[in-house]
């Protein structure tokens, strides 16, 4: 993936919509938040389709639902019970996310983005584990993205 690439993708974001209300993250963290959520135990239940669904396959009846699509934002549904799960899996780990900005004396590249505020990138070659994304700074959206689960299902847009 390009440097160009890279830095779009991780603009683009991810619109939970439930009855508790609304979460916005990034790419790369919904990401890591799915799969540190598998690490600690959260097995999918699989999403149902987008309320539009049927009418999108009307002219082919033959194409199924992927079950294991929580990437797509295409507004499939997670379950109330399946985002309990993910919270729960999550919620075992709160405590190990660090307070203290884990990238404090890294380095890393700030990058203006029209119409944003700067924002930071670790350097080419650096890769970072779940608990340096998801400390410091990250840690109160982290245990706000916990309670939003445990409080019902959601559409991913």
């Amino acid at each position: 993936m390009s440097r160009c690439a890279a830095i779009l993708w991780s603009l683009m974001g991810v619109l939970l919509r439930g009855s508790q209300g609304e979460f916005i993250l990034n790419n790369r963290g919904w990401a890591t938040l799915l799969r540190l959520a598998w690490e600690k135990g959260w097995r999918p239940a699989g999403t149902k389709p987008p309320p539009a669904w049927d009418e999108q396959i009307a002219h082919d009846p033959a194409r199924s639902w992927n079950r294991a699509d929580y990437v797509s934002c295409r507004g499939q549904r997670v379950t109330d019970g399946d985002a309990a799960r993910i919270g729960d899996a999550l919620a075992g780990v709160v405590d190990d996310v660090p307070s203290h900005d884990p990238m404090l004396g890294e380095e890393v590249i700030t990058i203006p983005a029209p119409g944003s505020l700067p924002r930071l990138y670790v350097s080419p070659g650096k890769t970072l584990n779940p608990f340096q994304i998801l400390g410091g700074p990250n840690k109160a959206s982290f245990e706000a993205f916990v309670r939003y689960c445990r409080l019902g299902g959601f559409q991913i847009w």
